[in-house]
């Protein structure tokens, strides 16, 4: 079972967005995070201000990182492991349309690869 996810999130944030797309971005993040973290371990949702900027990030321990650079992973039907991926469903789409929700709100999303077997997915509205 996964564990309940720990949230830090900065009171008084305004952001003015599309309700919808803002609730499948968080959704597909999620989503995605819980597929692939390892069982027993948090899934970290961070939202915060950082000058103008509205920052969300969802951070997940995986088992094993994909063997591309991050950037990757938002490429359309994109799946680090087709067993895996075949196994916890999924058609490798959520990562891009991610990054269209982001972009169409003028914002940008990356991801990034840290301590040796985590995953951190950072948007910046």
């Amino acid at each position: 079972m996964k564990a309940v996810l720990p949230m830090k999130i900065t009171s008084d944030i305004k952001l003015h967005a599309n309700r919808d797309e803002m609730t499948q971005l968080l959704t597909l993040l999620l989503d995605n995070a819980i597929k692939y973290s390892i069982e027993q371990t948090d899934i970290v949702l961070t939202l915060a201000k950082r000058g103008k900027e509205v920052m969300l990030s969802c951070e997940n321990t995986c088992g094993k990182l994909p063997d591309v650079e991050a950037d990757r992973l938002f490429d359309r039907f994109y799946r680090s492991d087709v067993a895996r991926t075949q196994k916890s469903g999924g058609y490798g789409i959520g990562l891009s349309v991610a990054r269209a929700i982001v972009q169409n709100h003028k914002g940008k999303i990356t991801a990034e690869y840290k301590d040796g077997n985590q995953i951190v997915f950072m948007v910046e509205l």
